[in-house]
């Protein structure tokens, strides 16, 4: 199960990336700003995630800051999908968040 749990978080960190995405390509604007937004959404988080967030990141937060990080990282995705009107999955992205992170706590898997 706990290794179960390390995999919805990979899918999930995946869905986050996709989410702001979406929202990006459909924004209502020009094509040049849908695609900055589109490519360019995913692109500053994996930065952020590359330099403070993942396991062997060089700056990587520890204790609450990671905390603060991990749910601006996923609530990003969540608030993407609700901008773009998918208000379901961003219920689901946001249930499957809470549920994995309490999970990650509670084997001490982060």
């Amino acid at each position: 199960m706990q290794m179960g749990n390390l995999a919805v978080r990979f899918l999930a960190e995946l869905a986050v990336l996709a989410a702001v995405g979406y929202w990006g390509f459909t924004l209502n604007a020009g094509g040049l700003v849908k695609t900055a937004a589109g490519v360019g959404g995913p692109l500053l988080l994996v930065v952020i995630w590359a330099l403070w967030g993942a396991p062997k990141a060089a700056m990587k937060l520890e204790g609450a800051a990671h905390l603060v990080l991990d749910v601006a990282w996923f609530g990003s995705g969540v608030l993407a999908l609700w901008a773009a009107g998918r208000l379901t999955w961003a219920l689901i992205l946001g249930v499957v968040y809470v549920v994995n992170l309490a999970l990650l706590l509670i084997w001490k898997q982060g």
